[in-house]
């Protein structure tokens, strides 16, 4: 039996550029071909920093694009602390990313990918030094900020699953302890929130403090491994009916001129993705 070996991040990242610069971006239909391996170096790249540097959890990162994924780092202001300067880089390849996808009339500009190819010696050389300065700061970080950090990063996952589902426990909250263990959320939530401006020193953490992060980590990571496997087998985690991709085009004067792409519940508001594109 062969198993399969993971390759080195330099390694992978090497093998998408030598991929795109084989590539004859007078074709256009290469031009199609040419903009995965772009968007797979951007978003290997992000998961590598994000997981290595920043403490950002492998398999929940291991689920997201490259716009979720990005997206996680910007919450991290010491981290990012830019991030607009960069930010359009990643929307302008995911945006050409999902219309190549979904637009079988769309071939991208040559010069628009050579000049996103330009850039990334630059964005990757910013983007390992943030990170790298992000590491050595954290290493000295004490408890107190350890655990305000954490907080406050739990707290903005709790707010996304309220957000998310609300208060009415969702679908994969399947027994009615699950379904009680949904409703603390909230107040744990609430707590938490409450105590922040009140911890300053080791002394100020109380015992109910770290019982309460403990208990807000283990319900917000249960929900998301949760969604993460019903979002995999397209069932919706919100009412459990079927997730599916839908397109629908927006017209003027009886002209077609845009798609919107959706990918999300046939019968709730439960959504992965939506995007516009003009045609």
């Amino acid at each position: 039996m062969s198993t399969k070996v993971e390759k080195e991040p330099d390694e992978k990242l090497g093998g998408f550029l030598f991929v795109f610069d084989s590539l004859d971006l007078k074709n256009e239909y290469i031009r199609r071909t040419a903009v995965k391996p772009l968007y797979d170096y951007f978003q290997t790249l992000v998961y590598e920093v994000a997981w290595r540097f920043c403490g950002q959890d492998k398999n929940c990162l291991r689920n997201q694009g490259l716009v979720a994924r990005w997206s996680m780092l910007n919450n991290i202001p010491s981290l990012i602390e830019e991030p607009e300067k960069w930010s359009e880089l990643i929307k302008q390849i995911h945006k050409m990313r999902e219309r190549v996808e979904h637009n079988d009339n769309y071939f991208p500009d040559k010069i628009a990918l050579e000049d996103l190819r330009k850039r990334i010696p630059e964005f990757t050389e910013w983007f390992l030094t943030v990170g790298r300065k992000y590491y050595e700061k954290t290493k000295a970080i004490s408890f107190v900020e350890r655990y305000l950090n954490l907080s406050d990063w739990y707290i903005r996952q709790a707010d996304w699953i309220i957000h998310q589902y609300g208060d009415k426990p969702p679908y994969i909250m399947e027994t009615n302890i699950e379904e009680q263990e949904y409703n603390t959320i909230k107040p744990l939530r609430e707590n938490l929130c409450t105590r922040l401006s009140e911890i300053h020193t080791l002394e100020d953490i109380k015992k109910e403090d770290l019982d309460n992060l403990v208990d807000l980590i283990k319900e917000t990571e249960r929900i998301d491994a949760r969604e993460t496997a019903f979002v995999y087998f397209k069932v919706c985690p919100k009412c459990g009916s079927k997730i599916v991709e839908t397109q629908r085009s927006i017209y003027d004067y009886e002209e077609p001129i845009a798609v919107v792409y959706r990918v999300g519940c046939e019968k709730c508001d439960f959504e992965l993705n939506s995007e516009t594109f003009d045609v």
